[in-house]
């Protein structure tokens, strides 16, 4: 049985990787990426919402994730080639100016893939994103998968959010 917003929540604080102080919440990254089999969890609940949200997997060619989510797009790209049972790629953004990036991989036109990053926090990063792919020369799927949508929203450019939290959670933080 899937976890609830709410439960995903409760089990990255039980984690450590959700730190609430005062109404505050810090996110720790390395808390989650220290982590395997909590990660592996996430990912797999993660490709399964794919799933449910109309997402195939098996056009899925490869996951993008953000400059801090190599790790991340690795594993989530390690759990859909498991149900599909064909290679599924991972790649990252890499910083090459102040608020320019670039894909870490030439892409085939061919090529289909979707984004993940763990925290979104706004639309700049799926910009961001979206701007690296078109560089790289793949095709996008309208998908962005995320541990935690902090945005409110449930498209962007018509970008379908999948995330295991989103802020309409009403999480508890203390």
């Amino acid at each position: 049985m899937a976890l609830s917003g709410k439960q995903w929540f409760q089990s990255l604080k039980d984690a450590k990787v959700i730190v609430v102080r005062k109404n505050h919440i810090n996110f720790t990254r390395n808390r989650l990426y220290e982590n395997a089999v909590f990660l592996d969890k996430i990912c797999a609940n993660l490709a399964d919402e794919l799933v449910m949200k109309g997402g195939h997997l098996s056009i899925m060619d490869r996951v993008a994730g953000g400059a801090k989510c190599a790790i991340f797009a690795h594993d989530l790209a390690r759990q859909i080639s498991t149900r599909r049972s064909l290679p599924c790629l991972s790649a990252h953004l890499e910083k090459v100016g102040s608020l320019q990036y670039s894909l870490n991989v030439r892409l085939k036109k061919t090529e289909r893939t979707i984004f993940c990053v763990d925290v979104l926090d706004n639309e700049l990063q799926l910009k961001s994103l979206t701007n690296a792919m078109l560089d790289a020369g793949g095709k996008t799927l309208p998908y962005l998968a995320t541990l935690w949508n902090t945005t409110g929203r449930t498209v962007i450019d018509g970008i379908k959010i999948v995330s295991l939290i989103s802020s309409q959670d009403k999480v508890v933080l203390m």
